[in-house]
């Protein structure tokens, strides 16, 4: 379990994530200064969902342990649940407009969230 929630205070950083069992890790998110992570393990007491990777030469990262997140954050709790959850999109939970491109390994639709 994740016992630190990360705020990038400086540089880039590359988050990574298996999609299935056997495949290897691909880039799912860029962050910059401001951004943060770490949030979900401390939220709902899971394990780390994903690979954390230095993309700039010099990151520097401020950090919150667990008990003090808890402790200083704990009423802030529901509303960070909230957004995470608010984060969470399906494909269902989108709205198809148009195909916008066609090749050989398929389509591209443009889309929007409802």
């Amino acid at each position: 379990l994740g016992s630190r929630f990360y705020i990038l205070k400086k540089g880039e950083i590359v988050i990574t994530k298996s999609l299935g069992s056997s495949d290897p890790p691909k880039e799912v998110m860029r962050l910059k200064p401001g951004d943060q992570f770490g949030e979900r393990a401390l939220l709902f007491n899971e394990p780390r969902a994903a690979n954390v990777i230095a993309a700039s030469q010099t990151v520097e990262v401020m950090y919150i342990t667990r008990e003090a997140f808890e402790r200083h954050l704990g009423p802030l709790k529901d509303i960070m649940e909230r957004h995470v959850e608010e984060l969470q999109m399906t494909f269902s939970d989108l709205e198809q407009l148009k195909i916008i491109g066609k090749g050989m390994f398929g389509q591209v639709r443009l889309a929007r969230h409802r």
